[in-house]
C-alpha cells in the first residue's frame, strides 16, 4: 500500500511539474497584469485612464470570456497565455464600453470630471485640467473606436466663451498671487479631439491661448477682473509667434513646459 501511494503521489508531481512553466516564463499574478491592461487608458476613450470604466462587470467579464473559451475559467501561468488574454480581453473590453450602457457609463465620467477637475498647484504656477467637455458619444464596433463627433460647449470645435470666461474668472480669484495660471480642456473637432491651453501670464499681463495647431494668440490682461469682460473667442484674439519673427506678429510665448 505504501509503494502505491508513493507511486501515486510521484505521478502526481511529475504531472503538476510538467504543467508548470519555468520561472522566466511564469507569471504569478495573470489577474492583476490584465487588468492593469485594460485600465492603462490605451483602451479606454481619449486614451485616458480617468474615463475607463472600472466596474468588475466590464473588466472582469472581459477577461473571463477568453479564460472559459481556453483554460477553463482559470487564469494561465504561462506568460505567452497572459499576453494573448491580454489582448483577447482588450479586444472584449472595447465592445463593452461600445453598447449604449457603456457609452452612457463614459459619458457620466466625463461630465463628472470636466466639473471637478484635476488641480496642480506649485509655487510658481496653478494648472487646472477640465479633460474633455461633456458631449454625446459615438461607438463604431468596426474599428471599435469611440468618439465625441460634437459637444454644446465647444461649437464649431471651440470652448465655449462663457465657459473659458469662467474657469478663468474662478480659478484667478482662487489663487490670486500666483504668477502663471493655465486652464487645459479638450474639445471635439472635425478632426478628432483636440485640446486648448490657456495662459494666464500675471506678471506679463496677457493671456495666451494655445489652439490644438499649437498656434498661439493672446490678448492684453492688465488686471484680474479684465478676466470677466475680455473677449475670448479665438477671432477676437490676436496672433502670434513662439519666438520673435521678420515679420510684424507679436511675440507671446507659452509656458508649456509648466
Amino acid at each position: 500500500m505504501k509503494a502505491a501511494l508513493t507511486a501515486i503521489a510521484l505521478l502526481t508531481c511529475l504531472s503538476a511539474c510538467k504543467r508548470r512553466p519555468p520561472p522566466d516564463q511564469l507569471v504569478e499574478d495573470g489577474w492583476s497584469e490584465v487588468r492593469a491592461e485594460l485600465l492603462n487608458g490605451t483602451h479606454c476613450f481619449a486614451e485616458d485612464p480617468a474615463y475607463c470604466i472600472t466596474e468588475a462587470s466590464y473588466v472582469d467579464s472581459a477577461i473571463k470570456r477568453r479564460l472559459e473559451d481556453l483554460y477553463g475559467g482559470e487564469m494561465p501561468l504561462r506568460r505567452a497565455h497572459v499576453e494573448a488574454t491580454k489582448r483577447a480581453a482588450a479586444i472584449a473590453y472595447k465592445k463593452l464600453q461600445l453598447a449604449p450602457a457603456g457609452l452612457a457609463l463614459i459619458e457620466a465620467t466625463i461630465e463628472e470630471r470636466y466639473l471637478e477637475p484635476t488641480i496642480k498647484v506649485s509655487e510658481q504656477s496653478v494648472s487646472v485640467d477640465f479633460g474633455v467637455v461633456p458631449g454625446k458619444l459615438s461607438g463604431h464596433g468596426g474599428s471599435l473606436v469611440i468618439t465625441m463627433d460634437s459637444s454644446e460647449l465647444a461649437p464649431g470645435g471651440e470652448w465655449l466663451e462663457s465657459e473659458a470666461r469662467r474657469a478663468l474668472v474662478r480659478y484667478a480669484q482662487k489663487h490670486p498671487d500666483t504668477a502663471l495660471l493655465r486652464i487645459k480642456v479638450k474639445v471635439p473637432t472635425s478632426t478628432g479631439l483636440g485640446s486648448y491651453d490657456y495662459h494666464y501670464q500675471r506678471s506679463k499681463r496677457r493671456l495666451v491661448v494655445v489652439e490644438p495647431s499649437q498656434r498661439l494668440r493672446f490678448t492684453p490682461v492688465q488686471t484680474d477682473a479684465q478676466l470677466a469682460t475680455i473677449p475670448l473667442n479665438l477671432s477676437d484674439l490676436t496672433v502670434c509667434a513662439a519666438k520673435p519673427t521678420d515679420s510684424r506678429v507679436p511675440t507671446c510665448e507659452a509656458d508649456i513646459g509648466l
